[in-house]
């Protein structure tokens, strides 16, 4: 975007989508870059506008050592996530307890279950749940094992190998358009916006800058790739989690386009304009 318009300066940071868009209420920053998108409602009251520039699929995952190997539906995940399932042979499996590995409050990711049906609009674990204090695609990888399951974008363990296994929904994968879970990467702006974000949001859903996206969609997989080897390999700390459900919300950082797992935060010079999951100024 900086070579395309001289004398731009697009300058990123990362926050929570909560701490994003109070900075966009207030002037601080130009878009916020987030991993949900916003009601009729809430743009209304709020007068803002977004733009969707992309969906990423969500995963369910489980570790290379877990012995399932079998396919789930939407019930069958959303019984094992609210506790109604505990064990893996109630799936078809050997008799052993279902950990699931549950994201933190604040995740966009976690969130975007709550508009499936079956969810109700709630996202309650049971007692078999672990809930890490950290929103990293790393992290639940990490702390999978052999009786865990959990969920990430899929672009962000594509370059795992056989370090994580994704399990068919519906005897299909995420590259499968019916794979049932995605999460939405949106763009939010202020109503009437300066010529500088027009400018921004345009090249970001243009060729040249979903190219970009791509490049920065690969990056993020190779270092989830990067962080996983190196707990494999013992240079890495453990995973910081909560067992035994659900607990209270703790701030942190939400999921963003490039990182999965951080909002960005673009301040422009002249103009303004922001990634995925933060916020940014012009």
């Amino acid at each position: 975007f900086e070579k395309e318009y001289s004398g731009t300066d697009v300058e990123l940071g990362t926050s929570g989508t909560d701490e994003a868009l109070k900075a966009l209420e207030e002037g601080k920053i130009d878009i916020a870059a987030i991993g949900r998108g916003l009601t009729p409602e809430q743009l209304e009251k709020q007068g803002l506008e977004q733009q969707l520039l992309r969906r990423e699929k969500i995963a369910i995952i489980v570790g290379k050592d877990n012995p399932f190997k079998g396919d789930l539906s939407n019930q069958k995940f959303t019984q094992i996530y609210t506790g109604e399932i505990t064990n893996w042979s109630e799936l078809g499996g050997t008799s052993k307890e279902i950990r699931v590995i549950d994201r933190p409050e604040f995740s966009d990711t976690r969130e975007a279950f709550k508009n499936y049906p079956l969810f109700k609009g709630e996202l309650k674990t049971g007692s078999t749940a672990t809930q890490l204090t950290s929103d990293d695609a790393a992290e639940v990888v990490k702390e999978l094992r052999d009786d865990g399951i959990g969920f990430v974008l899929a672009n962000q363990v594509e370059k795992l190998g056989d370090n994580v296994r994704i399990l068919s929904m519906h005897k299909v994968s995420p590259t499968d358009s019916r794979y049932p879970y995605s999460q939405p990467l949106v763009y939010v702006f202020k109503k009437n916006p300066t010529e500088a974000v027009k400018n921004f949001v345009g090249f970001a859903t243009a060729k040249p800058g979903q190219e970009a996206l791509q490049v920065a969609r690969q990056a993020e997989a190779a270092a989830v790739a990067a962080t996983v080897a190196r707990t494999v390999s013992g240079d890495a700390p453990d995973a910081t989690a909560t067992p035994g459900g659900t607990p209270g919300a703790t701030p942190g950082t939400a999921d963003g386009i490039a990182t999965g797992s951080g909002n960005e935060t673009a301040n422009n010079s002249n103009g303004a304009a922001n990634e995925n999951g933060g916020s940014a100024t012009n």
